[in-house]
């Protein structure tokens, strides 16, 4: 038995009433529901990565089809080749990719676990304990635990590692440490406690906001089933996929000229006049590129610390 379960999109309706259309001519059971229930062997999610991150929170053990709707890093599959590899499953060439999870109390996340002030701007106290053995106390913006395949998000911009494929590790980083403590990979066999020094909330996977007094426990949950169609999918060439997508949606109606500065920009912070030098643009028209660039809030400035009578321009 198939569910349907998709996004209150029009893309995502109009796919799923195609699926089901199909299902009806080839006899196939299945059910469409805005809810997830357990009469279901198979669960076909279509929609983003949010909606698939929802999915997972309540498919249980149930094996999961991801159809992504615009740029997705957990599918490859989008609305213009489902058709394919729908088929593939219907005729049973299909394989389950487990993704491993971590989970505080009963709430359980495929990406991430974060323990941060409940106040923005405040400043976590904190003390983390592996396996009972205190490893450190410190002052941050708070902590970040996540799995292998959240670690190229909030972990990696936070200065931790990317993790490559899906070892049994766990990453735990303090961001922004006052004492400059170096993020951890922990074997996923581990309980992590952080014994907090105040008041603090534990964000799972960006969708759940839970009050933490004392102590956060995390450690392994069970993981998740994947249906993959194919054994080349790369979650970091999909990561590069997305990335593409925003470049072009932000990148969208911009001169040539100003598309080169917002690439180069890309690469990392620079001056106008290392962009005069690099593109060997004219500076007039490395000029008013940053002018329009700055305007349409697409990158902004900062004085340049060597040189006052300079500014640093980098992307938003």
């Amino acid at each position: 038995m198939y569910l349907i379960y998709h996004s209150n999109t029009r893309i995502a309706r109009d796919i799923a009433s195609k699926i089901h259309k199909q299902f009806e001519n080839l006899k196939i059971p299945f059910l469409q529901s805005d809810e997830i229930n357990n009469d279901s062997d198979i669960i076909i999610s279509i929609g983003d990565d949010h909606h698939f991150l929802n999915t997972f929170q309540s498919a249980n053990d149930k094996p999961v089809f991801c159809i992504g709707i615009g740029g997705t890093v957990l599918s490859d599959v989008n609305p213009h080749n489902y058709t394919k590899y729908l088929d593939y499953i219907i005729d049973g060439k299909y394989f389950i990719q487990k993704k491993s999870r971590i989970k505080i109390g009963s709430n359980e996340a495929l990406n991430d676990i974060l323990i941060f002030p409940p106040k923005s701007g405040s400043i976590l106290q904190f003390t983390v304990r592996i396996n009972g053995s205190e490893i450190y106390t410190d002052s941050s913006d708070g902590v970040i635990l996540s799995t292998p395949t959240g670690s190229t998000a909030y972990n990696l911009s936070a200065g931790g590692s990317a993790i490559i494929g899906d070892p049994p590790v766990f990453s735990l980083v303090s961001a922004n440490s006052i004492k400059k403590q170096k993020p951890l990979i922990v074997d996923d066999k581990s309980i992590i406690s952080i014994r907090i020094h105040d008041h603090a909330v534990a964000i799972i996977d960006g969708l759940q906001r839970i009050p933490l007094e004392s102590e956060a426990v995390i450690q392994k949950s069970e993981p998740i089933q994947l249906i993959r169609c194919k054994h080349d999918f790369d979650v970091y060439t999909q990561i590069n996929k997305v990335e593409d997508s925003i470049l072009r949606i932000k990148t969208h109606g911009l001169s040539p000229a100003q598309k080169f500065i917002f690439k180069m920009l890309s690469k990392g912070p620079m001056t106008q006049k290392e962009l005069i030098y690099i593109t060997t643009l004219p500076a007039r028209t490395v000029r008013e590129a940053l002018i329009t660039l700055e305007n349409k809030q697409i990158i902004d400035k900062t004085p340049y610390a060597q040189d006052i009578r300079q500014s640093v321009y980098k992307i938003v």
